[in-house]
């Protein structure tokens, strides 16, 4: 009879205090840039491939303008307020508080593995050029993108190289996003755009 009367007053006690549910941890939400960038996209850069491999193991052709033109189109939503995206570099003078970005495809480098039950890796390097609107350079940055994913079969390859090639994509989007936020010149530059 002890033992019944314990528990209905250990329930009564928890029903009349009720466990607290931690409090959710606030996410830092930097806010955008109030900057407006021009990326220069050329049609060149957009449809640009790579071959990699050799006549042993044959060659794999990869796509880079499908990896680099909407992870930099990403990358810059995310940062500024405001963007256009050209095809050509605006002239010298013609774009007033304006941001200059262009970035460039500098190598590509992916594993292959013996077994279907492998890992693949890649690597994707983008640089970034910032200019401002009398074309003077003030920021560089190099970006690496990652992605790893298994090999698959005859049968399922395909859709792991589509899974590794969106994953490195979004890879380099989200990195090169944060090198530009990170980035001491473009802080600099908000700061009087304020």
């Amino acid at each position: 009879m002890n033992i019944i009367l314990s528990f209905a007053a250990a329930a009564c006690f928890l029903w009349a205090f009720p466990a607290q549910e931690p409090a959710p941890a606030k996410q830092s939400t930097e806010g955008k840039y109030p900057l407006e960038a021009i990326l220069v996209l050329t049609p060149a850069q957009c449809s640009e491939e790579s071959k990699k491999g050799n006549w042993v193991i044959g060659k794999e052709k990869f796509r880079m303008g499908e990896l680099l033109c909407p992870a930099a189109e990403s990358a810059v939503q995310q940062v500024f307020e405001k963007y256009a995206r050209v095809e050509t570099l605006p002239e010298k003078g013609s774009a007033p508080g304006k941001v200059i970005l262009t970035p460039r495809f500098v190598d590509l480098e992916a594993t292959r593995t013996t077994t279907a039950f492998g890992k693949r890796k890649m690597v994707l390097l983008v640089e970034w050029t910032a200019t401002d609107e009398s074309g003077k350079v003030f920021w560089v940055q190099t970006v690496e993108g990652n992605a790893q994913e298994k090999t698959g079969n005859l049968f399922t390859g395909g859709s792991h190289r589509r899974k590794m090639l969106e994953s490195i994509k979004k890879d380099l989007a989200d990195k090169s996003a944060q090198a530009i936020r990170q980035s001491p010149e473009f802080r600099k530059l908000s700061q009087k755009a304020r």
